[in-house]
């Protein structure tokens, strides 16, 4: 049974020490997508040490979110604007393209609309609602002018 040689200078030269960088502070900003506006908090994840904030981290919030998906996601913010954010380690960190805490990004969705319920029920009573509209102004012709429509 053989045991591995002892570590000498020449080998743990060849080791260097981790330059384990501090996390980046979480970054507040305000997303508006036509007239909703919400306040997004951006942090990392325990496992992300001495990563950076990236647009992956701000798709994947605005897909919990809201839904939608960030192939179908649009941004802009004073003059920048970038599409389908790359998802990868590789992803451009966000202060890199000047956003600090407080700012706001504008966000395009190519995105489906889901049907909200309470509109299409309001949609079904119309029928009644105009047919009812329409008898009203019958009456108020018929009694101004003796003129039925």
């Amino acid at each position: 049974m053989s045991s591995l040689p002892a570590l000498s200078n020449e080998f743990t030269a060849l080791v260097r020490p981790l330059n384990a960088a501090q996390n980046e502070p979480p970054l507040k900003l305000w997303v508006t997508q036509g007239n909703r506006q919400f306040k997004v908090t951006l942090r990392l994840a325990d496992n992300e040490n001495g990563a950076r904030i990236s647009m992956r981290h701000l798709a994947e919030v605005i897909l919990h979110e809201t839904g939608i998906l960030p192939r179908e996601q649009r941004y802009c913010f004073h003059g920048i604007s970038w599409s389908n954010p790359d998802l990868g380690p590789w992803s451009p960190g966000l202060r890199d393209l000047g956003l600090k805490n407080g700012d706001n990004v504008q966000m395009v969705a190519f995105h489906h609309a889901v049907p909200d319920w309470e509109s299409v029920h309001a949609l079904g009573t119309l029928e009644s609602r105009f047919s009812k509209l329409a008898n009203e102004v019958h009456a108020i012709f018929y009694r101004l002018h003796g003129v039925s429509t």
